[in-house]
């Protein structure tokens, strides 16, 4: 009942107005690290890979597999931008995960003086995430945390400052919802830029499609609507497409392929914005014997 009341609330949160809200920070935190994610549109509920945590940490207690680990790279914003990414995950028993995920982002921007006038200087930007979290899975329910560091480095003065994230996470039926609240921060040093996150997905098994929808509320930032389709066509090939409207920068058109070779897989996103175009690449490794799963009631015989 739990679970379905909350998928419920997942496809009123998408269908509903966003609002504004108050608080600035970097844009780039609040950015999928998931490769497979990116092509989806940006939502993370369609999906189970360990990269997927960062945007809604219960997702750390999606994948069947013991262990998973993943790294990849990304050249933003027609290589004006460059990020690379590092996620592990590891299930030590059924119902219970832990992961660790990682991002460095640099870029060049634009220097200006105390009056907010351009000074003609180009400068380098660097910020840093990353930390742990844990996961907790009972029968379709989730429920997960991460702890991180942000480090925002311009030039050589760096601030850093701690921030969580939590997430929840139902499925049934071939549905799955889910709602995360991220980068929460306990120091004035910095300001981040909170998160509320709502998204629903649809599989159909049979057809081995995918269908999601979720919507993005960020402080004092564009509410961003997005949504997507994932196929597979084969057991080996993932096709995916997505769009994601940011409603004050205009929109986002996403696509993205996987290769999955036994416990290999390599991903490709394209995003399309008017600001430019971004490459999104990663490979991921699954190993150890999948948890196996409890067996069925057998109340009533």
């Amino acid at each position: 009942m739990f679970r379905r009341a909350l998928l419920i609330a997942a496809l009123a949160f998408v269908s509903g107005a966003g609002y504004a809200v108050d608080q600035a920070g970097g844009a780039f935190l609040v950015l999928p690290l998931s490769v497979r994610q990116t092509g989806l549109g940006g939502v993370s509920v369609g999906g189970e890979d360990i990269m997927r945590a960062w945007s809604n940490p219960a997702l750390l207690a999606g994948p069947a597999a013991r262990a998973e680990v993943a790294f990849g790279g990304s050249s933003l914003l027609g290589n004006l931008e460059d990020e690379a990414v590092l996620g592990a995950g590891w299930r030590p028993a059924r119902g219970i995960a832990i992961g660790v995920l990682g991002c460095d982002y640099s870029a060049r921007i634009a220097g200006v003086d105390a009056t907010g006038a351009p000074t003609g200087v180009d400068l380098d930007r660097r910020v840093s995430s990353g930390g742990g979290g844990a996961a907790f899975q009972i029968e379709g329910f989730r429920a997960g945390f991460l702890v991180r560091a942000v480090a925002d480095r311009i030039m050589t003065d760096t601030v850093t400052v701690g921030a969580a994230d939590f997430g929840v996470a139902a499925s049934d039926l071939g549905f799955t919802g889910g709602f995360a609240y991220r980068n929460v921060g306990w120091s004035g040093a910095m300001t981040l830029p909170r998160a509320l996150s709502g998204g629903l997905a649809y599989r159909n098994d049979r057809a081995r499609l995918t269908t999601a929808v979720e919507l993005v509320m960020v402080r004092d930032q564009a509410t961003r609507t997005s949504g997507g389709l994932e196929w597979w066509p084969i057991t080996q090939l993932g096709i995916r497409a997505g769009a994601a409207d940011f409603r004050d920068m205009g929109g986002q058109f996403t696509c993205g392929l996987s290769a999955q070779l036994r416990s290999f897989g390599l991903d490709y996103a394209l995003s399309a914005h008017p600001l430019g175009t971004s490459h999104r690449l990663s490979i991921s490794y699954t190993f150890g014997p999948a948890i196996p799963e409890p067996p069925p009631s057998n109340q009533g015989e």
